[in-house]
C-alpha cells in the first residue's frame, strides 16, 4: 500500500467542490495536521489520508462518525448537525501550497455561505475538540472536502494534458463508497448542501438580497430575480462553474467514474481517465442525491425536523426508504426515477447563474443560453445513473422474503485472528465484508478484532480494532498489523485470556450502557469469530480452556474457520453449523452472516438475585418491519423463580409476532405450533407463562428462554430513541414479572461465585 499523505502538496487539477471553510479558515484549524509528515509509528510506518489507522471512506462510517456525535450533542438537529460537519471538516478547492484559493471556488463558496446567512465560520461549530480522535476528524476531512489529484506517484501511466505530464488515472477524493461497491462514488458535502436547503423550507429569496450579504453597495441589475434555496446550492452552482469555464458545446465532458482501491477498506478513488474538466461524475451524483433528499424533505418537513441526520442518511442509502406512504421508492436506488419526478424549472438555474455572474462582475446574462444544453446532457447520463445501478445492492432489488434474508439480529463479534496468516488478505476480506454489511453503530451491532497473543498491559487478548461501533473499521485496521511480530499464544492460552476479554467487555460495555441514561436495552448477541489455520491438538488443557469460555459465558457461540475441520471440533458446540473451511471469502460471507445472526441476542437482568422491580424489569428492543431477530433470557437470571410471566409490547399501533421456546432448534428451524408457542399483536400486549422453569435443575443443565420477533408493520410515530438505526424501527418494550435468581449464578458476583465455579470445573475434569 501507497502512502497518500503528501498528495496534497502536488495536486495540479483540482474541481468544483462544496464547503463552507475557506483556506484562511482551514489554516487556522486543527485539519492542517491531517497534512503532517510521517510519525514514528512502529506497526504502520505511514499514514493514509493522514491517519494511522485509517478509516475508510465510506457512507457507513460516515453515518457511524455522526451517530457518535449525535450520542455526545443529543439536542442537534438535522439541519444544524449538517451545517457543523461542513463548518468543521469540508474546505473549498486549494492551492498546492495550501496557502490560497482560485477566485472562482471562493466565488462559489462565499455564495453559499450567503445563502445560509453564515458570515464568518470560525468559532460557530458546536463540536469539541474532544469528540473525535485525531484520525476520525482527518477521515470526515476527506469524506467531506472535493478535489482531483493527477499527480504522478511513479507506478502509474501518464498521459499529456495543456503540456503537463500527469496521471492517466487521477485520484478524486472527498467522495464515499456505498455498500462496498467498486464504482459507486458519491460527494457527500454535495449531499448534506441539498438536505440543509431541504430543511430550510422551500426557501425562495431575492437575488439582490443575496448579493446584499456580500457587497453592500450593489445595483439593480438583479432586480425582481429571485432564487430557490435548494436547486442553487446542489446543481446550481455546478451548472454556472461548467458554462462559466469555456467549455466547448460540441465536446462536453466530465470527470468519468472510476474504481475503489478496495471493497473493504476504500481510502482512494481512481478515475478511469483523466479529462480536461471541472465537474465529475461523483459530484454531478451528491447534487443530485441532495436535491432529491431536499424535495422530499420539504414535502415532509416537520417530520424531518424530528429526526437524526444519521437516520435520514441511513434510510435514503438503505433498504428501508424515506419516511413516507411509498418509502420503499424513495431511496437512492431510484435515483433517476425520483429526479425526473422532483425536478424544477431550469429558469431556477438561470437566475442562480445570473446571481453568480453579477457577484464575479460578469453580465448578469451571460451564458443564460447554455443553461438547457448543460442541464439535459447532465440528466442523460447514464454514466450518473445507469452504470452505478448495475451493481446496486441486493437490497435495492431485494425480493428474498426468506429467513435468512430477513434475518438481523444485534450482535457483538469478537474476531481472533491468526497470526501467522496476518499477511494474508483472506482474514481481513472477511472482517471488513461483515463490517460493511452489518448494522455496525455506536448502538447497534459491534466489531472487535484481536490477534492470538496477550496484551502487554492486560491478561487479555492483544486488541487490532476497539468495539466502537465505527462502521468498516475492523477490516481497514487489520492491515497495519500484518508485520505483527510479537509472541503469539497457543490454543490453551487463548481460550484463557479470551475468558479476561470477554469479562473486561462486559464491565466496559454495561458502564457505556449507564452513561446513556436511557432506558435499558437489550444486549446483542456475542459471537466468538475464531481463525485458526493450523493444527491444534485435542489436549486436556485446551479442552478446560474452551470449556470455561463455553460455562462463564453461556451465551457466547464460538465459530471457528479454518482448513482442518477436524481438529477445530474441540472449540465448537455444533460441529455441523459453526465449522467453516471455505477459502472462498464471497462463499463464506454469507454463510458466516446466516449463521450469525441465529445466535440469540440476550436479556439481562443483572439485579434479579433481589428479585427487583420497577425499571430492571423492562428492556426495549428495536426491529425494523419485515425483519427476525433471535433473543435468549439465560437460566442465570430466572434460577430461583417459580412463576414467571414474560412480555412484549410493541408502542403506538406497531404490529409484530414472537414465538417462545425452551428449544434453540425448535425456535431457529421448526416453529410448529406443537412445539413452540406464538402469538400476533398488533399494538397489544403478548404474554407467556412459564412455571417453575428450572426445577431440579442447576444453571448449567436449565434450558434458556428462546424468543423469536418478527417486525410487521411499523408504528404510527416516529422511533427516535439512541437504539433507532431509522425512524422507521418498531420499539418493544420486554417486560417479566417474578424473575429470582441465585447471586452465585453471576460469575463476577462474589467469591462464592469463584468457589461454585471451581468446584464444578474440577467436577467435569475428575
Amino acid at each position: 500500500m501507497k502512502s497518500q499523505l503528501f498528495f496534497c502538496f502536488f495536486i495540479v487539477c483540482v474541481s468544483y467542490t462544496s464547503s463552507f471553510l475557506n483556506v484562511r479558515e482551514f489554516r487556522q484549524t486543527d485539519l492542517l495536521k491531517c497534512y503532517d509528515g510521517l510519525r514514528d509509528n512502529p506497526k504502520t510506518n505511514e499514514l493514509i489520508n493522514g491517519q494511522e489507522y485509517p478509516l475508510p471512506n465510506s457512507l457507513e462510517t460516515f453515518v457511524s462518525l455522526v451517530e457518535k456525535l449525535e450520542t455526545i450533542h443529543r439536542n442537534t438537529d438535522p439541519l444544524e448537525m449538517s451545517k457543523n460537519l461542513l463548518l468543521s471538516f469540508s474546505v473549498e478547492g486549494m492551492n498546492p501550497d495550501l496557502k490560497a484559493t482560485p477566485d472562482r471556488f471562493n466565488a462559489l463558496n462565499e455564495l453559499r455561505r450567503a445563502f445560509f446567512d453564515i458570515p464568518n465560520v470560525i468559532g460557530k461549530s458546536n463540536f469539541r475538540d474532544e469528540d473525535l480522535t485525531h484520525d476520525e476528524k482527518c477521515a470526515l476531512h476527506f469524506m467531506l472536502s472535493h478535489t482531483i489529484n493527477d499527480t504522478l506517484d511513479g507506478n502509474e501511466d501518464s498521459v499529456l494534458i495543456d503540456g503537463r505530464s500527469v496521471a492517466k488515472r487521477p485520484r478524486e477524493y472527498g467522495v464515499v463508497s456505498l455498500h462496498a461497491k467498486k464504482i459507486h462514488a458519491i460527494a457527500l458535502a454535495r449531499v448534506l448542501l441539498g438536505l440543509m436547503a431541504g430543511l430550510k423550507g422551500n426557501n425562495e429569496m431575492e437575488a439582490s438580497a443575496i448579493l446584499k450579504r456580500l457587497k453592500p453597495r450593489v445595483g439593480d441589475e438583479l432586480k425582481g430575480v429571485k432564487v430557490k434555496l435548494l436547486p442553487a446550492v446542489t446543481l446550481g452552482d455546478l451548472i454556472s462553474a461548467i458554462v462559466s469555464s469555456n467549455y466547448q458545446r460540441d465536446n462536453l465532458i466530465f470527470f468519468p467514474n472510476g474504481q475503489w482501491n478496495e471493497d473493504v477498506c476504500p481510502t482512494e478513488y481512481y478515475l478511469n481517465d483523466n479529462v480536461k474538466s471541472v465537474v465529475s461524475y461523483s459530484l454531478l451524483r451528491g447534487a443530485i442525491d441532495g436535491f432529491i433528499l431536499g424535495r422530499l424533505v420539504e414535502e415532509n418537513l416537520q417530520t424531518y425536523k424530528e429526526l437524526r441526520l444519521s437516520q435520514i442518511l441511513r434510510m435514503y442509502y438503505g433498504p428501508s426508504g424515506l419516511v413516507s406512504e411509498n418509502s420503499k421508492d424513495q431511496q437512492w436506488c431510484n435515483r433517476n426515477s425520483l429526479y425526473n419526478s422532483k425536478k424544477v424549472s431550469n429558469e431556477e438555474y438561470k437566475n442562480y447563474l445570473k446571481l453568480y455572474n453579477v457577484y464575479r462582475s460578469a453580465e448578469d446574462d451571460s451564458h443564460l443560453e447554455e443553461v438547457d444544453y448543460v442541464l439535459s446532457n447532465i440528466e442523460n447520463k447514464q454514466e450518473i445513473f445507469e452504470a452505478v445501478s448495475a451493481e446496486a445492492s441486493t437490497e435495492c432489488r431485494a425480493t428474498d422474503s426468506s429467513q435468512d434474508a430477513k434475518c438481523e439480529t444485534p450482535t457483538n463479534i469478537f474476531a481472533i485472528l491468526d497470526g501467522a496468516q496476518l499477511n494474508n488478505n483472506f482474514q481481513m476480506e472477511v472482517i471488513g465484508k461483515l463490517s460493511v454489511d452489518f448494522d455496525i453503530r455506536p448502538h447497534g451491532s459491534l466489531v472487535g478484532v484481536y490477534v492470538n497473543s496477550r496484551s502487554m498491559q492486560r491478561r487479555s487478548l492483544d486488541l487490532i480494532a476497539n468495539h466502537t461501533g465505527i462502521s468498516g473499521c475492523p477490516g481497514c485496521y487489520i492491515r497495519p498489523y500484518r508485520k505483527f511480530s510479537g509472541s503469539r499464544l497457543n490454543e490453551e492460552e487463548v481460550f484463557q485470556s479470551l475468558n479476561e476479554t470477554l469479562t473486561e467487555f462486559e464491565e466496559a460495555y454495561d458502564k457505556a450502557q449507564e452513561n446513556l441514561h436511557e432506558p435499558k436495552s437489550g444486549t446483542p448477541a456475542k459471537v466468538i469469530l475464531y481463525f485458526n489455520n493450523g493444527n491444534p491438538t485435542n489436549t486436556r488443557k485446551l479442552k478446560d480452556a474452551v470449556w470455561e469460555v463455553v460455562e462463564y459465558f453461556r451465551e457466547a457461540t464460538i465459530l471457528a474457520i479454518g482448513s482442518n475441520t477436524e481438529a477445530l471440533q474441540v472449540f465448537t458446540r455444533n460441529d455441523d453449523t459453526d465449522i467453516f473451511s471455505e477459502k472462498n471469502v464471497d462463499a463464506l460471507v454469507p454463510k458466516l452472516k446466516s449463521r450469525i445472526c441465529k445466535v440469540p441476542a440476550e436479556f439481562q437482568f443483572k439485579k434479579c438475585e433481589s428479585k427487583s422491580r420497577g425499571v430492571d424489569t423492562k428492556q426495549l428492543i428495536f426491529i425494523p418491519a419485515n425483519k427476525i431477530q433471535y433473543w435468549a433470557m439465560y437460566p442465570k437470571y430466572f434460577l430461583k423463580s417459580f412463576s414467571i410471566s414474560l412480555k412484549f409490547k410493541p408502542e403506538d399501533g406497531a404490529q409484530i409476532k414472537v414465538c417462545f421456546s425452551r428449544n434453540y432448534y425448535r425456535i431457529i428451524e421448526d416453529r410448529s405450533q406443537q412445539y413452540v408457542e406464538c402469538q400476533d399483536s398488533t399494538g397489544a400486549e403478548i404474554e407467556f407463562k412459564v412455571s417453575n422453569p428450572c426445577k431440579r435443575r442447576n444453571e448449567h443443565n436449565c434450558d434458556p428462554f428462546y424468543f423469536f420477533v418478527e417486525g410487521r408493520k411499523t408504528a404510527t410515530t416516529l422511533c427516535q430513541n439512541l437504539g433507532c438505526s431509522s425512524a422507521k424501527d418498531i420499539k418493544i418494550e420486554f417486560q417479566h414479572e417474578g424473575i429470582s435468581c441465585s447471586a452465585a449464578s453471576f460469575v463476577s458476583v462474589s467469591a462464592l461465585t469463584f468457589l461454585f465455579a471451581t468446584f464444578i470445573f474440577f467436577v467435569h475434569r475428575y
